[in-house]
């Protein structure tokens, strides 16, 4: 939790919001301090000094096995990335217009993207990972995808007429021997 105080300094006011464990400043300025507890007493004030806020470092998103992806008409394929602060910040991600044929989850700080090709036209897709910390820096990482067309399977061996003389009788075909799906769709 973060209390704010306004402070005047040189005849301008600064804004300073101080919070558990970190000083959250929004520029550079001379501040003066003022302490005070939940009665109301409140201590003289503080020798001025100055402080600076440090730069917020970009998020950094790295492919883990490349950014881009092939899929058949009938798999279901991921691209994943490892997600970074150099300020150990907090982060938070989203997808740029998503598709419903995308699912993606966090764990720890890698972000597993699931494309399922069957809910999508064959095609080339383009998405887009962003990345923000809490401060507000940001980043993204655009991605491709593309669906091949899933083709019918075909015959190579037209069977030959089979005569069961009783009832019961059984044959076994080996589907392989007569049909072929060149996409390899099981």
């Amino acid at each position: 939790q973060f209390d704010a105080a306004f402070v005047i300094t040189d005849g301008h006011f600064g804004f300073v919001a101080v919070g558990i464990g970190r000083l959250l400043v929004i520029h550079r300025d001379n501040v003066f301090v003022d302490a005070y507890d939940a009665s109301g007493n409140r201590s003289a004030l503080s020798p001025r000094f100055s402080f600076q806020t440090g730069s917020n470092g970009v998020p950094v998103i790295t492919p883990v096995n490349g950014n881009s992806i092939t899929l058949r008409g009938f798999e279901t394929k991921s691209l994943a990335f490892i997600i970074s602060d150099p300020d150990g910040h907090d982060m938070t991600w989203a997808l740029e217009n998503p598709s419903e044929a995308i699912t993606g989850i966090l764990n720890d700080k890698t972000i597993t993207l699931t494309i399922n090709a069957t809910k999508l036209a064959p095609g080339t897709y383009q998405g887009r990972l962003n990345v923000s910390d809490v401060y507000g820096a940001s980043t993204g990482l655009s991605f491709t995808y593309v669906v091949e067309p899933n083709h019918a399977p075909h015959v190579i061996l037209q069977p030959e007429d089979v005569v069961f003389s009783r009832v019961g009788e059984q044959i076994a075909l080996t589907l392989a021997d007569y049909f072929v799906d060149e996409d390899g769709e099981p």
